[in-house]
């Protein structure tokens, strides 16, 4: 998102948006952290933030509770799955 443009006046248009206020930092942590809720990479996100480290993406990121228990639930699901099957690899 280098060299991206993003329009700080709001004036009139600003009720319209539904957004009283915010910047395009605020913009870019917030589509960033919806793509990541979506299942997009942290990797794949990393390389769209221009970003060096990985740990700079995890740190933009603002996930919410919920998502995170979500994410949670289905590992451990896929774990607690595993060995049920007498096919499964041990």
């Amino acid at each position: 998102m280098r060299g991206s443009v993003c329009v700080q006046d709001r004036g009139a248009d600003a009720p319209y948006s539904g957004l009283p206020h915010a910047t395009c930092h605020e913009l870019r942590h917030t589509c960033f952290t919806r793509l990541r809720e979506s299942g997009m990479a942290l990797e794949a996100i990393q390389a769209q933030a221009d970003h060096a480290s990985i740990e700079s993406t995890r740190i933009s990121l603002h996930l919410a509770n919920d998502w995170l228990i979500g994410e949670y639930s289905k590992a451990m699901a896929i774990l607690d799955g595993i060995g049920d099957d007498e096919n499964d690899v041990k």
